[in-house]
């Protein structure tokens, strides 16, 4: 059996960890709100949880920049990509903010999203992505994806209110791990 020395196992240890890749780090989020709509008027997409506390990412989005995924059940997915460039932090780094005043053109379809530490965490769009044109979406997905930090909720059973061409609506979502 070979031993290592001190430094020659520290090392190792340091190479098998640093080799492993970084993991995503992933918070399944209880949906206070998920609502997606497509009519004649436009689409809408507004997603709000504020359960478990919501823990800040560990890259700054407005280095790193982030995107927003909804996936229907139907396996039907759309990605809108949130530039680093229209993402603001504050000052005490508890708040970042991304906008676009010009949605759904502009570089994003999403108008507003906001990450709060320890309070709320809200993406405002104006698009679905997705077709909608089911008699029924079953679940619905999301996403919020920050450098190795995953957001992300499941609504579909209970929760959902309306769910039916056109529009998806579904209030205190349960959290759900993430999907891979």
């Amino acid at each position: 059996m070979l031993r290592l020395g001190r430094p020659a196992a520290l090392a190792t240890a340091l190479v098998a960890l640093l080799g492993a890749g970084v993991r995503a780090s992933d918070h399944p989020q209880d949906a206070l709100k998920l609502i997606l709509r497509d009519s004649p008027g436009g689409q809408k997409t507004v997603y709000v949880t504020r359960v478990p506390t919501i823990v800040l990412p560990q890259d700054q989005p407005f280095i790193v920049g982030a995107s927003f995924t909804i996936t229907a059940q139907s396996g039907e997915t759309a990605t809108f990509d949130m530039p680093a460039d229209n993402w603001t932090g504050n000052a005490s780094a508890t708040l970042y903010k991304f906008t676009n005043r010009v949605a759904p053109v502009g570089p994003s379809p999403v108008k507003l999203a906001i990450i709060k530490d320890g309070s709320a965490l809200k993406v405002t769009a104006k698009a679905c992505g997705i077709t909608l044109d089911e008699p029924s979406q079953g679940s619905i997905s999301v996403m919020l994806t920050i450098g190795s930090d995953r957001y992300c909720s499941t609504c579909g059973g209970l929760g959902v209110s309306a769910d039916e061409p056109g529009r998806f609506v579904a209030r205190g979502c349960a959290a759900a791990p993430c999907a891979p």
